[in-house]
C-alpha cells in the first residue's frame, strides 16, 4: 500500500455483499515485521482452511522472508438458515448498488495511485503554467472527494492521456542521459542486468 510499511491488517468478514463494510465481521489480525519494500512488492499468500469442528484458521504469510502469522475463528454463534436467507436476500436487494459502490471505490483506488504517481512532477511544475494537465490533475483530486464514478473516471482517462507525452519525455531524456558517453559493450552489459 505504501513504501517502507513494515505491517498489514487483515480483516476476515463473512457474507454475499460486495464491500466488506456490509457483510459480518469475524476478526482482524495484523502480519507484522516485514521487510520496508517498496509499495506494492511485498508478496502475501492468505490461506483459509475449516477444520472438522468448523474452525476457520486463517493465515498470512509473506512469501520472500516466510514471516508468518495466523488466527483461528471459532464464531461463539453460528448462522441459523433464517439468517444465511436474510444475507443472501440482502445481497439479491442490493446487488446493482452494490456493485457500483464497488466500482466506485476501484475507480478512487485507481485514480488515487495516478495522482501519487505524477505528483512529483506537480511539485516540479510552476503552478502559474497553463498546463492542461495540471488543471485536469486538480479536477481530478477534488472528483475522489465526491461519488461520481463517470467524473473519475473519465478524469483518470484524459489526464493519463495528457501526462503520457510527457511522461515519455522524460523517460528519453532519462535514457538518453544514461547512454551518453557509453562504449556499445557497456550499453550491452546494462541491458543484461
Amino acid at each position: 500500500y505504501q513504501d517502507n510499511q513494515t505491517g498489514m491488517v487483515f480483516h476476515i468478514v463473512q457474507g454475499e455483499r460486495e464491500m466488506a463494510q456490509d457483510n459480518r465481521s469475524l476478526a482482524r489480525f495484523t502480519l507484522k515485521d516485514l521487510p520496508k519494500l517498496s509499495k506494492g512488492m511485498a508478496k502475501v499468500e492468505v490461506c483459509f482452511e475449516v477444520n472438522e469442528e468448523g474452525i476457520l484458521n486463517v493465515s498470512a504469510t509473506e512469501l520472500t522472508t516466510q514471516i508468518k502469522t495466523n488466527i483461528d475463528i471459532q464464531t461463539s454463534f453460528g448462522l441459523s438458515q433464517e439468517k444465511v436467507q436474510d444475507m443472501l436476500n440482502a445481497a439479491i436487494d442490493h446487488a446493482q448498488a452494490d456493485v457500483y459502490k464497488k466500482r466506485l471505490a476501484e475507480t478512487k483506488i485507481e485514480a488515487k495511485k495516478l495522482i501519487e504517481a505524477i505528483e512529483p512532477l506537480v511539485v516540479e511544475m510552476n503552478a502559474s503554467s497553463p498546463q492542461e494537465w495540471l488543471e485536469c490533475y486538480h479536477r481530478l483530486e477534488q472528483s475522489i472527494l465526491g461519488d461520481d464514478y463517470s467524473t473519475i473516471q473519465e478524469l483518470t482517462e484524459l489526464l493519463e492521456k495528457l501526462i503520457e507525452p510527457l511522461m515519455q519525455q522524460r523517460l528519453d531524456s532519462t535514457l538518453q542521459n544514461m547512454v551518453r558517453g557509453k562504449t556499445l559493450d557497456e550499453l550491452k552489459s546494462l541491458c543484461q542486468k
